[in-house]
């Protein structure tokens, strides 16, 4: 059976496709900027990476519309300000699907504490991975860099701490989780004359800043929000010669599956149903067509021999 994913990359609305039951669905959140000291003294850390979660099977009706919330980075502190928080990203209601975005970066006038990663704890899905927490800040000045944002199949990676920027200007932040997470923004400090750097899509932290310029911490990513369901079977009943040709090419490709999916009894038993529901249609809305009437025949017997 073939998929397809449709990819939502900010806030919009979904409307489910007719013959649509069930979605697989993925979120991604966003990462929290980095924090912001201006002054060329005290410090300031980078945010946090965006979270991960993913539900296989959301139950959904044809023809409803349905709400994609897609986390935005959080924006970078400047003139002695912490970092945005980066925004969940959830898919119809925060109870189906949700991933938990990174917190922003801090600032001190010494040392300073790291932001956290949007934790999986704190996400809803059946897979679920946290974002980087971004590194402390252990001396009197300096800054840290972004943590990354949780992959698909792994953490992000926290970025590491410093001390009176022993990390030296530049140093790159956590690395995104495998395979998607982003990275976190790499770090600025004095004397920098660049600002923080920002991180990575999906998800990475930004920078944490210290300078006397006025630049600022790094911005967080974006999330992601993705919904991948099956290719609906769809086909004009008024035309039964349509009906029949998509049933054939459909039992053509359910029986491909199925010989190559032998050793998978759950796989099979999908296959089954679905060639099952293709000749129904196929033989109620032909009934007097003998040609059909003895392929259908065929294929059952060749699905009979398969079970036992």
């Amino acid at each position: 059976m073939a998929f397809t994913t449709d990819t939502f990359t900010s806030t919009t609305t979904w409307v489910c496709p007719a013959n649509v039951t069930s979605v697989v669905v993925a979120c991604w959140g966003a990462g929290g900027g980095g924090g912001g000291n201006d002054a060329g003294a005290g410090s300031a850390t980078g945010g946090g990476g965006g979270g991960y979660s993913l539900n296989g099977a959301v139950a959904v009706t044809p023809t409803v519309s349905y709400t994609v919330t897609v986390g935005t980075g959080g924006a970078g502190g400047i003139t002695f300000t912490a970092g945005g928080i980066g925004g969940d990203s959830w898919f119809s209601t925060v109870g189906t699907v949700l991933a938990k975005g990174g917190a922003g970066g801090n600032v001190a006038n010494d040392a300073c504490a790291g932001a956290s990663g949007g934790l999986a704890a704190s996400g809803i899905g059946s897979t679920k991975f946290s974002g980087g927490n971004s590194g402390e800040q252990l001396g009197i000045f300096g800054s840290t860099a972004g943590a990354g944002g949780a992959g698909s199949a792994a953490n992000g990676s926290n970025s590491p701490n410093d001390t009176d920027n022993s990390t030296g200007n530049g140093a790159p932040g956590g690395a995104g989780g495998s395979p998607d997470g982003g990275a976190g923004g790499a770090k600025s400090n004095v004397p920098a004359a660049n600002p923080g750097g920002n991180g990575a899509t999906l998800g990475g932290g930004g920078s944490g800043y210290n300078g006397g310029s006025n630049l600022g911490g790094g911005a967080g990513a974006r999330g992601q929000v993705t919904v991948t369901y099956p290719i609906p079977f769809i086909v004009d009943i008024a035309d039964p010669v349509a009906l029949s040709e998509s049933s054939f090419e459909s039992i053509t490709s359910n029986l491909s599956d199925l010989l190559s999916l032998s050793d998978n009894s759950s796989a099979i038993r999908n296959i089954f149903r679905n060639v099952q529901k293709n000749l129904a249609s196929m033989v109620n809305s032909v009934k007097n067509n003998a040609t059909v009437q003895n392929v259908s025949k065929n294929v059952s017997t060749f699905i009979n021999k398969q079970k036992s």
